[in-house]
């Protein structure tokens, strides 16, 4: 797959978030101004401007405790898929799944969505390798996530992409399965980074989906990123915007 490339989402890149991905999905259908994760009480209610606003306050607040929650690949200037992803503390919308709730250890999926005209080209699944490597190189456990069986146009993605990247069922509802991957162990075995810490990284196999120069971005604050267990560690990256590949 040539001629994408992979950015981070911060607050000078949420302009790339995609709005039409799901024409017909409701309060769903503005990736930019669904609150459906953020703020379930919301959701259907607040639209417009001021449902984008609270959007990018929620960027804000999940990014001043980890340092990346969100990915898009681009084709050209174009966003061809989308990947948000937080701590399982930062989306109340879990409330309203029943079963088996989300680890709160693991780094929860959110939304993986691939564009209508790029679906079946393999895009989905180079671009969810992306991400996992990402989650992976920065030291998280697990990463999970809720797929519906029923249908594979949804925001969440298609059950058939996680169960061919690894992913296993392990409850939640018989629509929405809750999905979980060991992280550490699917980089081991695919050769994404070595598994001694996060930060180092293996020779990859070959196809398999590497670790990128990122080009670096300006931050006044100073603040470093931290681990999943709240310990500060150096970024794996240098930056937001991955070379093409």
């Amino acid at each position: 797959m040539s001629g994408l490339r992979f950015v981070e989402l911060r607050e000078d890149t949420l302009d790339l978030v995609p709005k039409h991905f799901f024409p017909e999905g409701g309060a769903m259908s503005d990736c930019t101004r669904c609150l459906y994760w953020e703020r379930p009480d919301l959701f259907g209610q607040v639209e417009g401007e001021p449902a984008e606003k609270i959007k990018t306050e929620w960027f804000k607040d999940v990014l001043a405790d980890v340092d990346i929650c969100g990915m898009v690949a681009l084709r050209g200037h174009r966003t061809v898929a989308w990947a948000r992803f937080a701590p399982v503390g930062k989306l109340p919308g879990l409330s309203a799944y029943s079963g088996i709730r989300p680890s709160p250890e693991a780094i929860f999926l959110a939304c993986f969505a691939v564009s209508p005209s790029e679906r079946g080209r393999g895009t989905g699944a180079r671009f969810l390798r992306v991400v996992l490597s990402e989650l992976a190189v920065r030291g998280w456990p697990t990463v999970e996530t809720y797929a519906r069986r029923s249908s594979a146009n949804n925001p969440s993605g298609p059950l058939q992409l996680y169960v061919s990247a690894g992913f296993e069922a392990v409850g939640g509802e018989q629509d929405f399965p809750l999905l979980r991957l060991e992280l550490q162990k699917w980089a081991a075995e695919h050769g994404e980074i070595a598994t001694a810490g996060a930060g180092a990284k293996a020779t990859p196999k070959p196809g398999a989906a590497t670790a990128t120069t990122v080009q670096p971005r300006s931050k006044s604050s100073g603040r470093h990123p931290t681990t999943p267990s709240g310990r500060q560690r150096s970024r794996s990256a240098s930056g937001r915007q991955r070379s093409p590949v």
